[in-house]
């Protein structure tokens, strides 16, 4: 499967390079932007074994069932969905967000890529 479906984006990131006219790293999760000639801006996005990626991410996700996630490689989650239903305060509902903060950390640390 993952055969089937990967690229490689070393040699697209060299060829987009090339043909560029300007080339940013964006600060959040540090990834290259491209400005074409044409006027195209291409992102690439490398969040898998990238620790730089992680390190820069500040971002929890809300899932279709009501529970924040983490991490998107992670399958860790924290309810708000019943405790909105059950008429938290907004205190409580805050106590949620900090806690979600709280347990947060990168997936892909850079002394673990690489290893098994």
């Amino acid at each position: 499967f993952y055969a089937a479906y990967h690229a490689d984006l070393a040699g697209l990131e060299a060829e987009l390079a090339k043909r560029a006219e300007r080339v940013i790293r964006r600060e959040l999760q540090d990834r290259p932007k491209f400005f074409l000639p044409d006027g195209a801006e291409v992102e690439l996005v490398r969040p898998v074994h990238n620790s730089r990626f992680c390190a820069k991410c500040r971002r929890l996700r809300l899932t279709a069932d009501g529970r924040l996630k983490l991490c998107l490689m992670r399958p860790d989650t924290l309810d708000l969905l019943g405790p909105l239903r059950a008429g938290a305060s907004d205190e409580e509902l805050k106590a949620i967000f900090k806690r979600a903060v709280e347990l947060r950390e990168p997936f892909y640390k850079a002394d673990t890529i690489g290893q098994s």
